[in-house]
């Protein structure tokens, strides 16, 4: 018996480093191939990852992803990309089935014009869409982010981060296209956001799980406790990460302590809900021993 599972976990580890190579053999080779399809889309994840990390990626590897009907297309940078490439890649794709869409560290390709002609051509034109993540969108602002949000009726996760001309304005256009579906909302870094004219928003968002507001400084414990009142049984994930106004002052109690560790300070919050999983609270600076 011993002797089949160490067979077994030697075929698999054979297996994983011939993949391996495999795929570094195809990332060297990227500007060569003429087809993506029937390749699985962990594969295309891992062959793209390379060639970013590479600095090898390219429109004519874009353009093979986003051929036929993608379900996923999973980009960590997109710092190469030139505006005129990603209108050319994106123009006439078919979005009908994709479910997860993730754009990290954008740079400049990214202006509100380019959207109606590529990704959010029209309301409801991303039908399947429950995944989206746009991170370093340096040009984009609440009118291109309002277009986007108008062409995803079934997205249940947005992750948000590091653009810094997205105003308070676009939490508002959320709320009210997605207040019914959305359950992850993560706001990093969006230094634009004002936390108490961003509240109400938040408090429409029905299912929401999982909200992070990391980076924002005005985020305070007037802000933590009014939020935590309304979506006090779903909250499983709080990130309050480099908000340097959080004191933890707030009185809401429930009916579980926790002792968590955060920033290497181990805390007795009773405010937390029962159903709160995590909490980050990283460099959070008014943070005291008696908080």
């Amino acid at each position: 018996m011993v002797s089949e599972e160490v067979s077994m976990r030697a075929q698999e580890k054979g297996s994983s480093l011939a993949s391996r190579i495999i795929l570094r053999c195809l990332a060297r080779n990227s500007d060569r191939l003429v087809s993506l399809d029937y390749v699985p889309d962990h594969l295309r994840h891992q062959l793209s990852q390379l060639l970013c990390h590479s600095g090898r990626m390219s429109g004519h590897f874009l353009k093979l992803l986003v051929q036929g009907s993608p379900t996923e297309l999973w980009l960590r940078d997109c710092s190469w990309l030139r505006e005129e490439v990603f209108k050319e890649s994106f123009q006439n794709f078919d979005p009908s089935e994709l479910t997860v869409l993730r754009l990290g560290t954008h740079g400049h390709c990214l202006p509100d014009y380019v959207l109606p002609a590529t990704l959010a051509c029209s309301a409801n034109s991303l039908p399947a869409l429950t995944n989206l993540l746009v991170c370093g969108a340096y040009q984009l602002t609440d009118v291109g982010l309002s277009a986007l949000v108008s062409s995803v009726p079934a997205l249940r996760s947005l992750i948000l981060t590091v653009c810094p001309f997205v105003t308070s304005l676009s939490i508002i256009t959320i709320a009210n296209s997605l207040a019914s579906v959305l359950r992850v909302l993560r706001l990093g870094h969006c230094l634009r956001l004002d936390a108490m004219i961003i509240l109400p928003a938040l408090k429409k968002l029905e299912k929401l799980e999982d909200l992070s507001v990391e980076g924002i400084e005005n985020i305070c414990d007037e802000f933590i406790e009014e939020f935590i009142s309304i979506h006090d049984h779903n909250l499983k994930e709080l990130s309050l990460a480099e908000c340097k106004e959080v004191g933890i002052g707030c009185s809401i109690h429930n009916a579980c302590d926790a002792q968590l560790s955060c920033s290497f300070i181990t805390l007795s919050v009773t405010w937390i809900l029962c159903s709160l999983c995590c909490l980050f609270l990283n460099w959070c600076s008014n943070l005291t021993d008696s908080s």
